[in-house]
């Protein structure tokens, strides 16, 4: 009885075991599919992924090699080893300044904040408060005043924590830094 037992969950199982092997096949027909288009598209394109909450983005695929021509748009950039943030460090912020903008700094109206960075592109104007601390109570420096360089950037992240273009850790964007746009994200 113990073996009719066995037998019949044997017969069973063999089913299971084949659709298993089947979905198998079609998640590698995937996978290669995703390799092959990865590798087409490497020269054009590069996948980075964002751990931090100063933009609403987790992924996001950079085209390489262009600069960003207007505000609001996604740039990807390499650190310079500001701050807390790593020399090399795959960074994508918010483009808030471009090259001839005006950034100025004026009194903040809450006392947590050090001052407002604002930011005059021909009409449009961006107002960014400036704290006057981090999360861990260490002094923020005041970022860059003035007209925008040529081939400098003035960036910036969504949440109130973001280090940014703000704060002197960070300061303008140089165009050698850029990596390319955000050509789509998630």
């Amino acid at each position: 009885m113990r073996s009719m037992t066995l037998m019949a969950t044997s017969v069973e199982v063999a089913p299971v075991l084949r659709r298993i092997a089947d979905s198998c096949k079609s998640l590698g027909w995937v996978a290669l599919l995703l390799a092959v288009v990865l590798v087409a598209f490497s020269g054009r394109y590069t996948l980075t992924f964002n751990t931090t909450p100063s933009l609403p983005i987790r992924v996001a695929i950079i085209e390489k090699g262009v600069f960003p021509t207007q505000i609001g748009q996604m740039v990807a950039f390499r650190s310079v080893g500001y701050g807390p943030v790593p020399k090399g460090l795959v960074v994508v912020k918010k483009v808030m300044g471009l090259p001839g903008d005006l950034v100025t700094h004026i009194a903040p109206t809450q006392t947590a904040h050090q001052a407002v960075a604002v930011i005059q592109h021909g009409e449009q104007v961006v107002e960014q408060p400036v704290r006057r601390l981090s999360r861990t109570f260490q002094p923020l420096p005041l970022g860059p005043a003035g007209r925008i360089p040529d081939m400098h950037y003035h960036v910036g992240g969504t949440h109130p924590d973001s280090l940014d273009s703000r704060y002197g850790f960070m300061g303008w964007v140089r165009a050698d830094q850029v990596i390319g746009t955000v050509a789509w994200a998630w």
